[in-house]
């Protein structure tokens, strides 16, 4: 995709998609399981919405053992 800002923006959007999933699942499970990269099932969606991107991140929280 290069929409208007190309593939920085994308990965902008990518990356607050994320932190958004990671301090949600601090708040909802605890700070152990706040770690997008201990997560299984990994998925992230964007789309362009008007002059920008838009990015889901989606997941099942895991804390290391």
């Amino acid at each position: 995709m290069t929409f208007f800002g190309g593939a920085k923006e994308l990965r902008k959007a990518e990356q607050r998609a994320v932190k958004d999933w990671e301090v949600e699942a601090a708040r909802l499970f605890g700070p152990g399981y706040g770690a997008w990269r201990l997560a299984k099932g990994q998925e992230l969606h964007c789309q362009v919405k008007g002059p920008e991107f838009e990015c889901l991140a989606a997941a099942n929280p895991c804390r290391e053992r």
